[in-house]
């Protein structure tokens, strides 16, 4: 069976396949730029076609739709951000996960400041119970085998990017806190 062959980055065919892309995901500036610009390669070495021409209309087209406010990163860091730490998230986790969406550290800080807005009190705290209470974990684990997977609770905290300090506060709980 013989692959397709890539179709001619033109700047219309690279627009239509970042608004077709647009209609369907909500996307960081930085992703859109990979998702055509894969295009771009994949043309030129299909067609010859020149990297360098396809690399500038692959900027202006970014940069036209987020004028035209179809890319938003700080509002996409700020709900990935959100819905990270309702999942119990931590700072460390969301800000990695933001940075692997290509957002820039500004628009992390900013979602970062949202998520501690929005937080009843200490949003890492709420974060870590949330964790907790989803992978059924210390005060949340039947009460015969707390100490027996004490450790083993710890440990998911720490991958979950808590610090020992919240992940002992939260483990080490007598009871759960009321919502």
């Amino acid at each position: 069976m013989t692959r397709k062959q890539a179709p001619e980055a033109t700047p219309a065919y690279l627009e239509r396949s970042g608004l077709r892309y647009l209609e369907r995901f909500a996307a960081s500036s930085e992703k859109v730029k990979q998702l055509l610009m894969r295009k771009v390669k994949q043309s030129a070495e299909a067609h010859g076609t020149d990297l360098q021409e396809g690399a500038r209309t692959v900027e202006r087209l970014v940069q036209r739709f987020t004028e035209l406010g179809l890319i938003r990163d700080r509002d996409l860091a700020v709900a990935r951000a959100e819905r990270l730490h309702q999942k119990g998230a931590s700072r460390r986790m969301i800000s990695a996960k933001l940075g692997a969406l290509g957002l820039e550290q500004t628009h992390i800080e900013a979602a970062l400041g949202e998520v501690d807005a929005h937080a009843e009190g200490d949003s890492e705290l709420e974060a870590a119970w949330a964790l907790a209470r989803r992978k059924r974990l210390g005060p949340y684990r039947d009460e015969g085998k707390r100490k027996d997977f004490r450790m083993k609770d710890l440990g998911a905290m720490a991958r979950g990017g808590f610090s020992y300090g919240v992940a002992h506060r939260v483990i080490d709980a007598d009871a759960i806190p009321e919502r």
